[in-house]
């Protein structure tokens, strides 16, 4: 690297830090979306999630038996442990940072 491009990746460096900060108040901030978020959470973590989780793996299964194989079933059990543990996680992380 030269002179030049650690400049660069200095600048750039810094404006990252900065704009994370304000990533960081972005969890809490912007209440006019909690009613969506609590709305899209309900649903997922609710009998959606849990219908969606079983249809997947359902799906899986049928298909894994049509090919006589597993991986479509371990591919359907992965999302359906994506609908239901997947909010939860994803709100952990948002909590996390504040």
């Amino acid at each position: 690297m030269n002179i030049k491009q650690t400049k660069v990746a200095k600048l750039v460096a810094v404006v990252a830090l900065a704009l994370t900060a304000n990533l960081a108040m972005a969890a809490t901030t912007g209440q006019e979306f909690k009613g969506l978020a609590d709305m899209v959470s309900g649903w997922s973590e609710g009998y959606l999630g849990m219908a969606l989780g079983l249809t997947a793996f359902l799906i899986g299964l049928a298909v894994g038996l049509m090919k006589q194989t597993i991986m479509p079933c371990i591919v359907g059990l992965g999302v359906g442990l994506a609908a239901t543990l997947g909010p939860g996680i994803i709100k952990g992380m948002f909590t996390l940072i504040v």
